[in-house]
């Protein structure tokens, strides 16, 4: 468990005690939509608050509860540029940012995140949130690790998938694909070293990595 400080204490304040997040929140967990957990959210709301990012990418938009974190986080100094497949979804999370004032913050684009990511290959960000189809991380992270900018840093959600990625022997037969995808995902991050990474052991699994000076 994280302990309470000073960041706990202000991430409270701004995010689980603001009245619009809330609402989002309650609509995503009645509807099946899925949301980052609460560590995950205090960790994610801590390392932009530290980083400061004047450009981030989000994988993942959903109804734009972690970007609306985000650039909460940053004291709305961000600009977000956030992907999503699902059109309903993007309608709603466009309403979400101009509900909380922060839709000029935003940039959504609609449409598969891997063919997306690879037409905006020659921008850089300073801070990616990984939060799409887990069976996807493999094929986007050396596209995203080349768009991350001096200094920058990913945030993976969802890297351990129930811990199911941990776990010896066969997995039900609808998640073995992405299982499979990202146990060789997580691999290929830990053996990669040319980046720094830290793994997060909560909710979902979390891991963060940045590309090491060369």
């Amino acid at each position: 468990m994280l302990t309470m400080n000073k960041l706990d204490l202000e991430y409270f304040e701004k995010v689980e005690a603001n009245e619009n997040l809330d609402k989002i929140l309650k609509f995503s967990r009645e509807n099946h939509i899925p949301t980052m957990l609460t560590n995950t959210g205090k960790l994610l709301y801590k390392y932009v608050k530290q980083l400061k990012p004047k450009r981030i990418l989000e994988i993942g938009t959903a109804i734009g509860y972690s970007g609306i974190v985000m650039i909460t986080a940053s004291e709305n100094e961000s600009h977000l540029t956030t992907i999503e497949k699902n059109e309903e979804r993007v309608l709603m999370a466009k309403n979400n940012f101009k509900i909380c004032n922060l839709y000029k913050n935003v940039e959504i684009l609609q449409g598969d995140a891997s063919e997306i990511v690879n037409d905006i290959k020659s921008q850089k960000y300073d801070f990616i949130f990984l939060d799409g189809s887990k069976s996807q991380y493999i094929k986007q992270i050396d596209v995203l690790l080349d768009m991350l900018s001096n200094g920058g840093k990913i945030f993976i959600d969802d890297a351990l998938y129930m811990y199911d990625v941990y776990k010896e022997g066969d997995v039900p037969h609808k998640h073995r694909a992405m299982i499979k995808n990202l146990r060789n995902f997580v691999v290929k991050i830990l053996d990669n070293t040319k980046i720094s990474k830290r793994v997060f052991n909560y909710d979902e699994g979390i891991i963060v990595v940045s590309k090491n000076d060369i």
